[in-house]
């Protein structure tokens, strides 16, 4: 497929050396923060200046990644037999196609798009498909370097919604967030796909949580979830370290009509790990000891509820969209304590990140994009907006900062637009 293009005028471990460089979803640590500074502090009245569309790119809900003068973004089509499937575009900073690859098959339930943001590491490319196939791919040509289909090879067992995981990588496995009765995660060999090991089974269904390889007092760890549990792997071995059953700890006698649906990343911050759930399910607080091989639980607050939308953080204070109200919601992380939880005119939900200080928040709902300065006893103060209208269907990609560009993503397209003053 042709790439249309009209130029109209956009605590964590380390994956690549460059700090302008984005080489997983949401960034280092899965995070949703990015480390540009010097950026627009107000916007016209249309938003900053538009570089340049891009269409071509396939369906998505997933987010571009920005490696040196290089974009990768996923998406999904339709082949000559009209099934749908994969694919990964890389594109130049122009947003000039430098090439394009199918690289499996897509979900075929409920809301279609592909869902994996790639990683980037050493070369290479990795994605997982919605069905579940695991892929290395060579960033510089497209070519596919292996394949394997995880999902089919170890049993797996997804949630409602298909495979919705960014991969996490090292310099000697891709891991994967298999789920079932055979393994909760597994470790393949970067070099050819080869199965490094499988962890024990929680006997849970996969959630839809890209894991987070963290490093704790010394001791690397890899952060996951199942439907129902949290959990520390070691990457070594795949033994599980710790875990905590969400569903106990947070129901309560709630009687919480939807478990099993988590999709927000775990955030690690200085030996601690933070997790939101949707669904008014709420949030918590784990304090891992020394050793990384227990958890406790400092603190839990049901207003804390991103369904998939992310969180960021910002001086000791979570900030986020909420699902069940919705609302907007500021958490103080030393006390676990609710700064500010209320309706907020003109926004419901929204994919929240930020950068030089300020929230950029993608409301889900209208497609208004949202510059605005945190203030924890109101949410936050803003300063511009502007409507995305571009693409079709739902407002759902997390943007991305990359070289004082912002990249926001609808469906089949990708918009570029110039945060430099």
């Amino acid at each position: 497929m042709k790439t249309a293009i009209a130029i109209l005028g956009c605590c964590c471990v380390a994956l690549h050396a460059q700090s302008a460089d984005v080489t997983q979803f949401r960034g280092e640590g899965h995070l949703g923060a990015y480390p540009e500074t010097g950026l627009l502090k107000a916007w016209p009245e249309n938003g900053p200046k538009r570089i340049w569309t891009v269409t071509g790119i396939g369906a998505g809900y997933s987010s571009v990644i920005s490696v040196g003068d290089v974009l990768y973004v996923t998406g999904v089509d339709r082949n000559e037999d009209n099934r749908r499937i994969e694919k990964m575009t890389a594109l130049d900073k122009k947003g000039e196609r430098k090439w394009q690859t199918v690289y499996g098959d897509a979900w075929s339930g409920q809301y279609p798009n592909v869902r994996t943001t790639p990683t980037f590491r050493d070369g290479a490319l990795y994605a997982i498909s919605g069905a579940g196939e695991v892929v290395k791919i060579e960033a510089a040509s497209g070519k596919i370097l292996w394949k394997v289909g995880a999902k089919k090879t170890y049993s797996g067992e997804n949630g409602n919604w298909g495979t919705a995981e960014s991969p996490a990588v090292d310099d000697r496995a891709v891991y994967c967030t298999v789920g079932g009765d055979e393994t909760a995660v597994v470790a393949l060999s970067v070099k050819d796909g080869s199965l490094i090991w499988k962890s024990p089974s929680l006997n849970d269904p996969a959630a839809y949580v890209s894991p987070t390889l963290i490093t704790h007092r010394g001791i690397r760890q890899l952060l996951c979830a199942t439907s129902n549990f949290i959990f520390g792997v070691n990457p070594e071995n795949g033994a599980i370290a710790w875990r905590v059953n969400i569903k106990e700890e947070l129901d309560s006698g709630r009687h919480i009509r939807r478990w099993g649906i988590v999709a927000n990343s775990l955030a690690y911050l200085d030996g601690k790990v933070l997790m939101s759930n949707g669904y008014n399910q709420g949030g918590l607080m784990l304090e891992l000891d020394d050793k990384a091989s227990s958890a406790k639980i400092l603190w839990k607050n049901f207003d804390m509820a991103s369904q998939h939308h992310g969180f960021v953080i910002l001086d000791g204070k979570l900030y986020e969209t909420t699902h069940h109200a919705p609302k907007f919601a500021c958490i103080d992380l030393q006390t676990g304590k609710t700064l500010f939880n209320d309706q907020i005119a003109h926004l419901r939900q929204g994919q929240i990140i930020t950068a030089d200080g300020l929230l950029y928040i993608y409301d889900s709902t209208r497609g208004n994009v949202i510059l605005a300065k945190p203030v924890p006893e109101k949410g936050f103060e803003e300063i511009s907006r502007f409507k995305f209208t571009d693409g079709s269907g739902e407002h759902w990609c997390h943007p991305v900062i990359a070289d004082k560009v912002l990249y926001i993503r609808r469906g089949d397209t990708l918009v570029a637009f110039d945060l430099k003053p």
